[in-house]
């Protein structure tokens, strides 16, 4: 059986996407923030058939990644596992290249539409629906996908990118399974809606499966990070003396995901700590990296290019003015580090701080060893070791 890794490296080299391929990832240099990585699992041999299971992650900021999953069938391993990369390329791939690497392009294998979600519009991203086994012929699944669509139009969605798959499986007449997955999770709420739908009645086995992005809202006019920084400085306002959690469980309350409401309290702190740094120390790291429980770098960049960094920057005059910006100062690492030098005796000139690092999830021990490690070589000048590692075309299959 080839490594999927390789399969998934040649699918995106063949629609123009640059990659590399490390020991664990693959990472693209053109798109520094993204990185993919594909497995195999469940492989099994039952009579003359094989299975596999194909797991496909897209990382897309920090601590968000997306996660699909697509079942390969043939009479040999690599045949199973091309089945599956079938799947993967009919209903999802394309739906990642639109999204993320060539949102200016425009990809017939998707469809492009504007809906109306709760009560604001937004852009979405559909792919073709993948359709295995015997579905009745006779049948058009219009009824049960605009039931789908007409059920997603009465929510409300947080700016941020979100992601939703659909999965129907059916035989014997009776429903096998019927998931409906927000952001990788269970959304009980709409499988218990797609569950009522009429699915047609069949002896046979057929499944349906769709797949749709939702683009951060207006995200290139800037809207998607003045939404957080709102957010921000009305959860900080209505807590102020709150902890770091306790913040960043009333923003994900008010519709900010867990990986964006953290990644703005971090900021917050690193900006306002700087804000009262600034009057003793000569200069600051200017770049920041973000790392996993296990200390592998998932993101890196310049604080100045990054919007919601500089939003939140802009915005110090009201965070001065906050009865929480004490406790702001509480919660920064460089605030604290510089304040615990100076009481043993250091002089500010003679203070040199390393680059900025975060964690997206609470670290290993291991983890936190191998972040330190590596921060310390970027502060001597050496290179720490990289471990980065919808409906309305029909496929059937």
């Amino acid at each position: 059986m080839p490594p999927p890794a390789h399969l998934l490296v040649e699918l995106f080299e063949a629609h123009g996407v640059t990659t590399l391929l490390t020991e664990t990832r693959l990472i693209f240099p053109d798109f520094s923030s993204l990185w993919a990585e594909a497995m195999t699992f469940n492989e099994r041999k039952q009579g003359e058939i094989y299975t596999v299971q194909l797991g496909i992650r897209l990382g897309i900021a920090p601590g968000r990644r997306v996660v699909e999953s697509f079942g390969g069938v043939g009479s040999n391993p690599d045949e199973a596992l091309i089945n599956a990369f079938q799947g993967f390329t009919v209903s999802s791939f394309h739906v990642f290249l639109a999204t993320f690497f060539t949102p200016e392009a425009y990809d017939e294998q998707v469809t492009y539409e504007q809906w109306e979600l709760g009560s604001a519009p937004r852009p979405v991203i559909l792919g073709n629906l993948g359709i295995k086994g015997n579905f009745p012929e006779s049948t058009d699944p219009t009824e049960q996908f605009t039931a789908f669509e007409n059920a997603l139009k009465r929510q409300n969605f947080s700016p941020e990118t979100h992601w939703i798959r659909l999965f129907y499986g059916h035989a014997g007449g009776t429903t096998l399974a019927c998931e409906v997955l927000l952001d990788n999770e269970p959304w009980p709420e709409l499988q218990e809606v797609m569950r009522t739908v009429a699915w047609p009645p069949s002896e046979e086995y057929y499944s349906l499966r769709v797949f749709l992005v939702l683009p951060a809202a207006d995200h290139n006019h800037g809207t998607l990070e003045h939404s957080i920084l709102t957010c921000l400085l009305e959860t900080l306002q209505a807590h102020p003396d709150g902890s770091e959690e306790t913040l960043v469980e009333a923003m994900i309350a008010r519709g900010i995901v867990r990986p964006t409401a953290d990644r703005a309290f971090k900021f917050t702190q690193l900006v306002c700590g700087r804000s009262i740094l600034g009057n003793l120390l000569p200069k600051f790291a200017l770049d920041y990296h973000f790392f996993d429980a296990h200390g592998t770098i998932t993101e890196s960049g310049k604080l100045a290019d990054d919007p919601l960094f500089c939003l939140i920057a802009d915005a110090l005059p009201e965070l001065m003015a906050l009865p929480s910006f004490k406790t702001l100062l509480i919660f920064s690492s460089e605030f604290n580090t510089v304040n615990k030098m100076l009481h043993n005796g250091s002089k500010p000139e003679n203070i040199q701080l390393g680059p900025v690092g975060f964690f997206t999830e609470p670290p290993t021990h291991e983890g936190h060893e191998k972040v330190q490690t590596a921060l310390r070589q970027m502060l001597e000048g050496e290179t720490p070791p990289k471990t980065m590692p919808w409906w309305k075309k029909l496929g059937r299959k």
